[in-house]
């Protein structure tokens, strides 16, 4: 798929998952190991992200996290547009360019500006 395309299709994604309204709200994050990428939804970020210091050999680079409603929603609509760049036999990982994590990113910004601007981009 190429960029525009997955940009197009993203964002179409997000705008659907505003749809489907949930009172819990979480955190979706982007963690980097070697040349693999981690996008994960979680509750408690804190706690989350130190297992993966004590279970990976080194510390990930965490490449942002970001608190909003729709945390699951918006999770599984990132894994769909790129459901071909999974890696690893439990497909928890993934295989991306620099150009797609920062079209992730830059969707991941806006979208978190509209209603809940708690976003960290390290």
């Amino acid at each position: 798929m190429k960029s525009l395309e997955q940009a197009a299709v993203l964002k179409k994604e997000l705008d659907l998952c505003k749809l489907k309204w949930t009172k819990r709200i979480g955190w979706i994050y982007l963690i980097k190991f070697e040349n693999y990428y981690k996008l994960g939804r979680t509750i408690d970020i804190t706690k989350r992200l130190s297992t993966y210091r004590t279970t990976l050999p080194t510390t990930p680079k965490i490449i942002f996290c970001f608190k909003c409603r729709w945390y699951r929603n918006v999770e599984n609509a990132i894994k769909r547009v790129y459901r071909d760049k999974r890696s690893g036999e439990s497909y928890e990982w993934f295989v991306l360019t620099i150009r797609e994590v920062d079209l992730i990113i830059s969707l991941m910004e806006r979208f978190g500006t509209e209603k809940n601007p708690v976003f960290r981009k390290y």
